[in-house]
C-alpha cells in the first residue's frame, strides 16, 4: 500500500489512512496548505464595537498582558478574536470546495496552539473536510506557544510534501496560513521558528499568508517577519476575508498555471500567446515569474 512507502512515527487511525490515500490517488497534483490557528486565552478577547461594551472596573493578566474586564450589554452577540477565527475558516472552507482549481487539488491540516501544539485535522482532501468543523475549535491554555505551532505545521507540510513523492504525485509549493493575535509568549524560540519560515519563503520554497485576528501593532510587526513580502492581513470583517481568499486562489492558481507551463501548454500561461513557440517558454522563466509574483 502507498503509505509503507514512507516511514511514519506513531500510532495512526483507520480514518486517517483512509484520508492519506484519498490525497494521493486523486490523480491531480495536490496542493498541501496547513492552517496554523492560535488558541490561547487571549484569542477571548472582545471585538465587539466599544459601544456595545461594558468596561467592568476589573483588570488581570492574560497571555503576559496586562487587560481590563469587559462584558457585551445585553442584546449584543459576543464577538471574539477566536469567534472571527473560526468565521473566516468556515468561509475559507466553503469557497475552496467552490474553486475548480482549489477543489481538486488542495489537502488541508489545521494545527491548534496555545501552550502545545495539535493536529486538530490531519491532511484531507478540502471537498471531505466538514465545513464547519472550525466552529468546534476551543480555546487553550493561558501561553501563546507559537513555536510549536509552526514546528508541527513545518513537519506535517514536510510529510505530506514526502508522502506525494514517494507516491510518484507532483505538488504545488506548500502554503502555511498562520493565524494568531501576534504575541508570543515563547519570543526566542517564536523567533527562532519564525526565521526558519521566513528562510523557506525566500528560498521559494513556501508560500506564507499570515493573517492578524485583531492584533495590536507589536503582534502585526512580529507577523510580518514571517515571509519576504511582510504583509500581513488583517481580519476585521467580511471585506478583509475575500481580500485574504482572493490572494490564496490567486497564488494556487498562478502555481497551477506555471506547473501545466512546465508541462508545455503555453496556452495557460496568459502571457504567452497560443500559438508561440513553446520552446521559448522554458521552466526556469516560468518559476522565476512566479517567485516575482509571489514574493515582491
Amino acid at each position: 500500500m502507498a503509505y509503507d512507502k514512507i516511514n511514519m512515527g506513531g500510532a495512526y487511525t483507520e480514518e486517517y489512512f483512509d484520508q492519506y490515500n484519498n490525497t494521493i490517488n486523486n490523480g491531480e497534483a495536490r496542493i498541501p496548505i496547513c492552517i496554523c490557528v492560535d488558541t490561547s486565552r487571549s484569542m477571548h478577547f472582545l471585538l465587539n464595537p466599544s459601544e456595545q461594551l461594558i468596561y467592568k472596573n476589573q483588570s488581570g493578566v492574560v497571555d503576559g498582558q496586562q487587560v481590563n474586564y469587559v462584558e457585551v450589554k445585553p442584546g449584543y452577540k459576543e464577538i471574539t478574536k477566536l469567534s472571527r477565527l473560526q468565521e473566516v475558516l468556515c468561509n475559507m472552507f466553503s469557497n475552496m470546495k467552490h474553486d475548480d482549481v482549489i477543489s481538486k487539488s488542495a489537502v488541508v491540516c489545521i494545527i491548534t496552539f496555545n501552550q502545545f501544539a495539535d493536529c486538530y485535522v490531519e491532511f484531507t482532501d478540502i471537498n471531505k473536510i466538514d465545513t464547519y468543523s472550525p466552529n468546534r475549535i476551543q480555546l487553550g491554555k493561558d501561553i501563546t506557544n507559537v513555536s510549536k505551532g509552526i514546528r508541527m505545521s513545518l513537519e506535517r507540510l514536510d510529510q505530506q510534501v514526502a508522502m506525494n513523492s514517494n507516491a510518484g504525485n507532483d505538488s504545488y509549493k506548500p502554503v502555511l496560513i498562520f493565524m494568531s493575535d501576534g504575541v508570543p509568549s515563547d519570543s526566542t524560540e517564536a523567533d527562532k521558528a519564525k526565521d526558519i519560515v521566513r528562510q523557506r519563503s525566500e528560498e521559494g520554497k513556501l508560500n506564507v499568508i499570515p493573517i492578524s485576528i485583531g492584533a495590536g501593532s507589536n503582534g502585526e510587526y512580529w507577523l510580518k517577519g514571517l515571509s519576504r513580502k511582510s504583509r500581513v492581513y488583517r481580519m476585521n470583517c467580511l471585506q478583509d476575508f475575500e481580500d485574504v481568499f482572493a490572494e490564496i486562489k490567486e497564488r494556487i492558481h498562478m502555481t497551477a498555471a506555471v506547473v501545466s507551463t512546465d508541462e508545455y501548454e503555453p496556452d495557460i500561461d496568459a502571457g504567452i500567446p497560443k500559438d508561440a513557440d513553446s520552446s521559448a517558454y522554458g521552466k526556469a522563466r516560468s518559476e522565476d515569474d512566479l517567485d516575482k509574483f509571489l514574493n515582491s
